[in-house]
């Protein structure tokens, strides 16, 4: 004959038609492991009929042969395509149907989906400018960088104080122009017109008490 049936292969060497596994639809060998389709609703796994893909491949038919396909290398599993992953490997994090980059503190998730550095003032970010900040580092062991606004400064500007265990920049109450701390009584300086009560810090007040006399902005030491 020319060729052998669909249920038969080639052995060149005995120039024979030898039957396939009876597991196997078409073949390329005798073994059950020489599968190159299956019979419905089994699928063809590197050569095997199984019930099921295992994990790490998805259903997928190629010229009307139903085969088990591999997921991208992000997916612990996936379905539909290899990029449709409904779980994923331990260096990713499942989002939106996707396994994309789990960064790590200093990183930020790039749109094409790699992490890349965050500006150097910056623990955490949501990009890479010095704006995008989102908890500070340090600049170096003695200096501690406190966030306001999205950056990492030296010095709160004015209005505000340094948390430093939050490392962020927090505002001082209404009373004072610049402070230590949140409190009315940890004024630093004060608005025009009123005078610190305290040193280094104190409460501004309109009018300077009784065997105290007002100088400048603050009261001297």
């Amino acid at each position: 004959v020319a060729d052998c049936t669909k249920t038969e292969f080639r052995d060149t060497s005995a120039k024979l038609c030898k039957p396939c596994s009876p597991v196997c639809a078409t073949c390329h060998g005798p073994n059950t492991s020489d599968c190159l389709s299956c019979h419905s609703p089994l699928i063809v796994h590197n050569g095997s009929c199984v019930n099921f893909c295992p994990d790490g491949f998805f259903k997928h038919v190629q010229d009307s042969v139903v085969m088990c396909e591999k997921c991208d290398k992000s997916c612990l599993t996936c379905a539909g395509n290899a990029t449709s992953c409904s779980s994923c490997t331990s260096d990713y994090r499942h989002f939106l149907g996707r396994c994309i980059a789990k960064c790590t503190d200093g990183q930020y998730l790039e749109a094409d989906g790699q992490c890349k550095p965050c500006h150097p003032s910056c623990h955490k970010c949501h990009g890479g400018s010095e704006s995008s900040c989102k908890e500070c580092g340090t600049k170096d062991a003695h200096q501690v960088l406190f966030l306001h606004d999205g950056e990492c400064k030296a010095s709160c500007p004015s209005g505000f104080f340094g948390d430093k265990d939050l490392k962020e920049c927090k505002p001082c109450d209404n009373a004072c122009s610049s402070c230590a701390g949140p409190s009315a009584s940890e004024c630093v300086s004060c608005p025009k017109g009123s005078f610190r009560l305290g040193t280094p810090f104190g409460t501004c007040v309109a009018n300077c008490p009784e065997g105290k006399f007002c100088y400048g902005l603050e009261l001297p030491v």
